[in-house]
């Protein structure tokens, strides 16, 4: 993704600690990241709602919200969203229940250069994005397992399942819709194809 532009929604309250995170991306890639700032929790749920943005580099301690709630908060309402947590030295056990909950990663701040802050920010949309593809391919697979069952229950199909063979080749769609109409008749068939393709169940 080294072309594309990440649209970053920071939520942080410290002025000091927004301008090093927007001095830090700018020192590793001035062109890549196009980044928003909310000061509280609540901002942040209203530009998320008008926008869509990449990413979120989300500090736990905000005015309207504090600790792990942040996140659940937060996740919950955007969970296609990924979100990178900001913690303090004393908070690094946070930043790993953050990360168990849900969140992409965590970041102890002073402890990245800009080359790591741009890092971890990519690998969490990638890795984000990967997520959704895989559930989206599981979604589709079970539709398609749940349309088979419901056909081969109840017929619904004409095409793709019948008698035991099952087909979702527009080819052999087509000559299943073929079988049917000349199952009920006494008109003589002659059928052909090579070993293996399903001539005897045809023929039955």
């Amino acid at each position: 993704m080294p072309d594309e532009s990440i649209r970053l929604l920071l939520v942080e309250d410290n002025p000091g600690d927004a301008d090093l995170v927007q001095e830090m991306l700018d020192t590793a890639n001035s062109n890549r990241f196009a980044m928003t700032r909310a000061t509280r929790l609540g901002e942040a749920h209203s530009l998320l709602a008008q926008g869509a943005f990449d990413a979120v580099l989300l500090d736990l301690g905000l005015p309207d919200s504090s600790g792990l709630e942040t996140f659940y908060t937060l996740h919950s309402t955007v969970p296609w969203v990924p979100v990178v947590v900001l913690t303090g030295n004393s908070d690094f056990e946070t930043g790993i229940q953050a990360v168990a909950a849900g969140a992409q990663d965590f970041i102890v701040k002073g402890s990245v250069d800009p080359s790591a802050l741009v890092r971890r920010i990519s690998y969490a949309v990638e890795r984000k994005r990967a997520e959704r593809t895989i559930a989206d391919v599981r979604e589709r697979g079970r539709e398609l397992t749940d349309l088979v069952i419901s056909a081969t229950r109840e017929r619904s199909l004409p095409g793709l399942v019948y008698d035991g063979m099952i087909s979702c080749n527009p080819q052999m769609l087509s000559n299943l819709g073929v079988v049917r109409k000349v199952a009920d008749t006494n008109v003589p068939v002659l059928i052909r194809g090579e070993s293996g393709t399903g001539k005897e169940l045809v023929a039955r």
